[in-house]
């Protein structure tokens, strides 16, 4: 059975300009007829009051666009461990498909990769989007699914499925061992 979208996450990590992470959410609640949940963290090693202005007033104008694409959003700001975060509010919210950048964040002096870390905690299907992808189609070309064939997998398999089921595209499952 393909799994069907009735709330999406999307982990806003940008605070200045484009955003391709909410642009493929956006297009993916339009779609699906999902609730958007957009939620930004505040790194830990910033204050939550730095720029919080222009944080609040990106988070309005994203949901404005939501609200005029017709969906309903919800918008939360907190504090913390991005990784955390995100896994803590997908599991609260019983998120069907988290979407978030790539990108390494830097925190206590290192390059962390929150997408990864996300990716190994929880067990909510993962769409990485890279900062430059190109359009806010929901059409997909090429789809790589990796699963470990743990009880998870099926629904790792069941969310790529969901993504590209009205669509030519190609679905690739991958395992490594």
């Amino acid at each position: 059975k393909v799994m069907t979208f009735k709330r999406i996450l999307v982990a806003v990590n940008s605070p200045n300009g484009r955003d391709a992470a909410f642009e493929r959410g956006l297009a993916l609640a339009t779609s699906a007829g999902a609730e958007l949940y957009l939620l930004h963290a505040v790194p830990v090693n910033q204050a939550f009051s730095f720029r919080s202005a222009d944080r609040l007033e990106r988070m309005a104008g994203m949901r404005q666009r939501a609200e005029d694409a017709g969906v309903r959003v919800q918008t939360v700001e907190q504090h913390g461990d991005a990784a955390d975060i995100i896994e803590l509010h997908a599991n609260a919210r019983e998120t069907d498909l988290i979407v978030m950048g790539g990108e390494a964040r830097r925190g206590w002096g290192r390059r962390s990769w929150v997408a990864e870390k996300v990716i190994r905690r929880t067990k909510v299907p993962t769409l990485v989007v890279p900062s430059d992808a190109p359009d806010t189609s929901t059409v997909f070309g090429n789809v790589l699914v990796a699963i470990d064939l743990s009880a998870a997998s099926e629904d790792v398999l069941k969310g790529a499925l969901g993504l590209t089921e009205r669509q030519a595209s190609r679905l690739t499952v991958m395992h490594t061992v």
